[in-house]
C-alpha cells in the first residue's frame, strides 16, 4: 500500500493507524494544494489522505474510510477492528463526531478568508475568533467523554485516537490556551505522542522538533 500526506494534515491520523497496523507500505509527502492531488486520484478533490491499496481497486480517500479500512484490513492489529457490534457503532460513532463536528470547525482558522466575502483584516479575525469559539465547544465533548478513560474507545488505541491526535496538535496551535482547559484531553495528547510508532511517523512528517 502507499499513503499519500501532507505533513501535520488530517493524514497524520491515517499514517499513525498504517504504523500501528504493521503493516508494510509506503508514504508520499505531497504539500497542501499540490495539483499533483488530483492527478494522483481525481475524485479526492486534491484532499488527504489518498490511499492506493494497490490490489486493483480503486485509491481510497476521506479519512474515516480509510482509517476504518486498514483496521478491518488488519484485524490483528486490534486498532479498531472488533466482532461485536457494539464496539464498532462505538469507534464509527467517535470516527464521525470527528469527521462531521470536529474536523470542520478547523477549517476557518486556517484558512478565514474562505468563509467571508469581505476579505478585510477584520472580518477575517472575526471569522477565526468564532471558529475558535466552535472548536471549544467540539473539544467539550470530547473532554466530558474522556473523563476516566485512557483513550476514546476501549482501554487500547484505535483508529479514533490516531484521527484525533493532528486535531489536539491544531488546537495546541490554534487556540491561545492550547489544552489548558481540557486536561483529559491535554492527557490523551500526551499518551498518543509518547507511542514509539507515533514518535517514527513524526519523524518522517518533519514534525519531531
Amino acid at each position: 500500500m502507499k499513503l499519500y500526506y501532507t505533513p501535520g494534515a488530517c493524514s497524520l491520523g491515517a499514517h499513525i493507524a498504517l504504523e500501528w497496523s504493521g503493516a508494510e507500505y509506503e508514504a508520499e509527502a505531497v504539500p497542501f494544494s499540490d495539483p499533483r492531488l488530483k492527478e494522483i486520484y481525481p475524485e479526492g478533490n486534491g484532499k488527504v489522505p489518498i490511499l492506493d491499496r494497490q490490489n486493483g481497486l480503486p485509491m481510497l480517500s476521506q479519512t474515516p474510510a480509510v482509517l476504518r479500512y486498514i483496521a478491518d484490513r488488519f484485524p490483528g492489529a486490534n486498532i479498531g477492528s472488533s466482532d461485536s457490534i457494539d464496539v464498532q457503532a462505538e469507534i464509527n460513532r467517535w470516527l464521525v463526531f470527528l469527521s462531521a463536528d470536529l474536523h470542520p470547525v478547523f477549517h476557518p482558522v486556517f484558512v478565514g478568508e474562505r468563509y467571508t466575502s469581505d476579505k478585510s483584516e477584520k472580518a477575517i479575525s472575526c471569522v477565526e475568533e468564532a471558529a475558535r469559539g466552535m472548536i471549544r465547544k467540539e473539544l467539550a465533548v470530547l473532554e466530558n467523554h474522556m473523563q476516566g478513560k485512557k483513550y476514546i474507545v476501549g482501554d487500547s488505541a484505535t483508529i479514533v485516537d490516531a484521527y484525533v491526535f493532528p486535531m489536539l496538535r491544531w488546537a495546541m496551535v490554534k487556540l491561545p490556551e492550547q489544552l489548558e482547559g481540557t486536561p483529559n484531553l491535554q492527557r490523551l495528547h500526551d499518551s498518543i505522542a509518547l507511542d514509539d510508532a507515533v514518535k517514527r511517523v513524526l519523524k518522517d512528517e518533519g514534525l519531531d522538533t
